[in-house]
């Protein structure tokens, strides 16, 4: 007979207590402890739907100590769906087995991604879509719409908020995929809570992973974020799932960004870029060729810097408008770079190279691209754009900017430098300019032959004589 236990959790890490608190131990967070109702004793949802007995999270146990060579390696069995991005980031494809929780906000394009991928993995295996936020008409057009071609005998829909039924029906089907949509919308019958609570959150994600490792099927879950664009629900979720991707929407272009930030079977430092379009999420196959103009007459204000993004380098333009004023109060605005980044440069112009800022300032990164505000690698860019835009001088289109610039003026390395370098050479620029310090790093002569050192931002107005 199964009894109930009382217990409490905290809702921004996890972690269990045996009685409420007003502060959490964890993660010193205060009046986020709630109290929720296990029921103890009755068969795990998981287990109910497999031959195999429950095994924590892995969906395996084993009570004896055994050494690392008892231990069979295996090599982890993968789904190449053929969105290049999309299998870069998880690692060469999707491994099968596993949980993987994808977030972001709405009408960033979570539930558009998954639509293709139903369509592409019905080709192969048959796949399972629960959906406890839609109606069989709504899946019905938007996969028309995305993905109007797939499989029919390989997929199956279900509009259900129960998680005991979805897995009952994945077992019946034989499905091998299941996408959760979404995981705050399903409810557990092993515990007591409303929907998207912390314990049905949490309860819902053990169960999930754990049937996906005793059942050997791949699941997705879609995860809902909140007003700061993080993960809603308990931590604890993103610790019993394998993969964390995140996929974030720019405020103005149609540009996706799909980020890694757990991966247990592939590099967490890698990113996936997609374009939003009408029939649905377009993979940027050359972010180099996306992130410049493509205008055959160049102007002034404009220059290239290579960025470093997780672990691949692309070409990114920096187009910047520097005219009179029209009134008293100057303005400045920045799209895509760091604001008071802009105001620094400008006053750094303005100390070592007497370049006159008394005007409107507009800069921009083409194609929508958002720098980070601790990337610093674009200030000598920066700097090109706002001087060639202020003396009215066109750059060369195969001229690029890297390097850091501080208050005193210095030009200085940025991390993986020689790589930016050597990605700027395979586009075809024959001119880059950067610090005095990596260029002495840089040992390969045909390399060198193509590089501009300079130790001060003075050394960057030789290109405007």
């Amino acid at each position: 007979m199964s009894k109930t236990k009382r217990t409490y959790a905290c809702s921004e890490c996890g972690a269990d207590f045996a009685r409420w608190q007003g502060q959490c131990n964890s993660c010193q967070s205060w009046n986020t402890i709630t109290e929720f109702t296990q029921t103890v004793g009755k068969v795990s949802v998981a287990v109910k739907s497999s031959l195999k007995t429950a095994g924590g999270y892995g969906g395996s146990s084993n009570t004896t100590a055994i050494n690392p060579s008892q231990i069979k390696a295996a090599e982890f069995e993968r789904f190449i769906t053929g969105i290049g991005e999309f299998d870069r980031l998880m690692g060469g494809g999707v491994t099968i087995g596993s949980a993987t929780l994808i977030s972001g906000s709405p009408g960033s394009g979570k539930t558009t991604l998954l639509t293709l991928l139903t369509s592409i993995i019905s080709e192969k295996a048959i796949i399972l879509y629960a959906t406890g936020e839609e109606n069989d008409n709504q899946w019905k057009t938007r996969q028309d719409r995305v993905a109007a071609y797939y499989k029919d005998l390989n997929v199956f829909v279900i509009t259900t908020d129960s998680l005991d039924t979805i897995l009952e029906e994945a077992t019946r089907i034989g499905a091998k995929f299941i996408i959760f949509d979404s995981i705050q919308a399903l409810l557990v019958s092993t515990v007591d809570g409303s929907r998207g609570s912390v314990s049905q959150v949490k309860e819902c994600g053990s169960e999930i992973t754990r049937y996906s490792k005793m059942n050997n099927v791949t699941s997705f879950i879609v995860g809902q974020v909140t007003k700061d664009n993080t993960m809603a629900g308990p931590k604890v979720l993103e610790h019993t799932i394998d993969t964390h991707i995140h996929l974030e929407k720019s405020e103005h272009s149609n540009l996706r960004t799909l980020r890694a930030l757990k991966n247990r079977f592939g590099n967490e430092d890698t990113v996936g870029l997609f374009k939003m379009e009408g029939a649905g999420m377009v993979p940027i196959e050359d972010p180099s060729a996306e992130f410049r103009s493509t205008s055959a007459t160049r102007t002034s204000g404009c220059s290239t810097t290579c960025l470093r993004t997780s672990n691949r380098n692309m070409l990114v333009e920096i187009q910047s408008l520097v005219v009179e004023s029209q009134s008293e109060k100057l303005q400045r605005v920045c799209i895509g770079v760091n604001f008071n980044r802009v105001q620094l440069i400008a006053a750094i112009l303005r100390k070592h190279c007497s370049q006159n800022f008394y005007a409107d300032i507009f800069i921009s990164v083409v194609g929508g691209l958002k720098i980070s505000e601790q990337d610093t690698s674009c200030d000598l860019a920066i700097a090109a754009a706002l001087v060639s835009s202020n003396e009215d001088k066109v750059i060369s289109d195969k001229t690029c900017f890297i390097g850091e610039l501080t208050l005193s003026g210095e030009v200085k390395s940025v991390p993986n430098g020689e790589s930016r370098v050597e990605e700027a050479i395979r586009h075809g620029f024959n001119k880059i300019y950067i610090g005095q310090q990596l260029f002495n790093q840089i040992t390969k002569k045909s390399v060198k032959e193509k590089l501009v050192p300079i130790a001060n931002i003075k050394g960057l107005m030789d290109e405007f004589k």
